[in-house]
């Protein structure tokens, strides 16, 4: 049996996944992901500690899917996006993977201009202003807080690139999550350099989703346990891909998805920007994704089963509910 390896490289937890030639889930590993957040400012995943989790998450896969790690013939992955990390000349990491829910740049009341720029919106499709979640802003508090580090780093990768970097060697990524980084010219896929000033520190080139980046190297498929030799298929943000295997644009016009935030995803081959939406690179030239989201996702699902119902399984939780009408009743759960 040959099998392909999806990789959801999640907020909260990292989904590993083995689907058969038809498509069906054989064998699925799903990691909770700790971040160490300092002060309470910080959330980061060491670099070690990311290996470590997407190799127990092949292996989990592997053991319910009874399969062997030769038989995984490809990879791809869907992504959160605008966690990165900064690498030096070397490709050797400076910092660890920051994700976006770091807030360490929440106070540099500066970091609220850099989208303020001439036909932003029309540029990028992003209809959001700056603030601590973006990896421009943290890129911003690295220049003004830390710059000795910032004048080592050679490459910025976000959590996808540095995925695809370290199993193909090639300084690729995704126009997807590319997308919500606020850097990109989604028109053309050319990075803007009026944003945030990068100086020589250099980004990935992003591929369309679903491009094969290469084939997996050695080091690379040492990273996962797998073998080397096979295709690497660069993905898309999560929240995308999800809308895709729902069947939006061929089941439904939009997508709900609930990860640690929930987003609505509809598909479109019009460019229309608007204010409260992301609009990205759908799967050619043609379309686009408009994404909107809200942050009361599946962290409050999480609090609820922790406080109230910590002997039942999210998929038990979900089960449950679906026999409880529209409205709930009037009762509100509040983290």
């Amino acid at each position: 049996m040959k099998f392909v390896l999806g990789v959801d490289l999640g907020t909260s937890y990292f989904k590993l996944g083995l689907f058969n030639p038809d498509g069906e889930l054989c064998g699925l590993g799903r990691i909770e992901v700790p971040k160490n957040i300092g002060n309470g400012s910080r959330c980061e995943v060491p670099v070690p500690r990311f290996w470590s989790l997407l190799q127990q998450g092949v292996a989990e896969a592997c053991v319910q899917a009874k399969a062997r790690p030769n038989q995984i013939k490809a990879v791809a992955y869907s992504s959160q996006a605008n966690s990165f990390l900064l690498m030096d000349q070397k490709q050797q990491p400076l910092t660890p993977l920051i994700l976006w829910c770091d807030n360490r740049a929440k106070f540099l009341p500066e970091v609220g201009d850099l989208f303020e720029k001439e036909n932003f919106l029309e540029r990028s499709g992003l209809g959001l202003p700056c603030s601590y979640p973006f990896c421009a802003a943290k890129v911003y508090w690295f220049q003004k807080q830390q710059p000795d580090l910032w004048n080592r780093a050679a490459h910025l990768m976000t959590l996808s690139d540095y995925f695809t970097y370290s199993l193909t060697n090639q300084f690729v990524g995704d126009a997807g999550t590319a997308s919500l980084l606020g850097l990109l010219d989604i028109h053309n896929r050319e990075w803007q350099p009026d944003i945030v000033d990068l100086s020589a520190v250099k980004l990935s080139k992003p591929l369309m989703p679903g491009t094969v980046a290469g084939p997996i190297t050695p080091s690379g498929a040492e990273l996962l346990g797998i073998s080397p030799g096979i295709p690497f298929v660069v993905g898309s943000l999560d929240h995308h891909i999800a809308a895709l295997g729902a069947g939006v644009g061929q089941l439904a016009d939009m997508s709900e998805s609930t990860g640690t935030v929930l987003a609505c995803l509809n598909y479109t081959t019009t460019f229309h920007p608007k204010a409260n939406v992301c609009t990205g690179t759908g799967l050619n030239s043609d379309t686009y994704y408009q994404l909107a989201f809200d942050n009361n996702g599946a962290a409050a699902l999480e609090w609820y089963q922790k406080q109230f119902a910590p002997e039942l399984t999210l998929d038990e939780l979900g089960r449950l509910a679906t026999d409880v009408p529209i409205g709930s009743a009037g009762l509100f759960a509040r983290p």
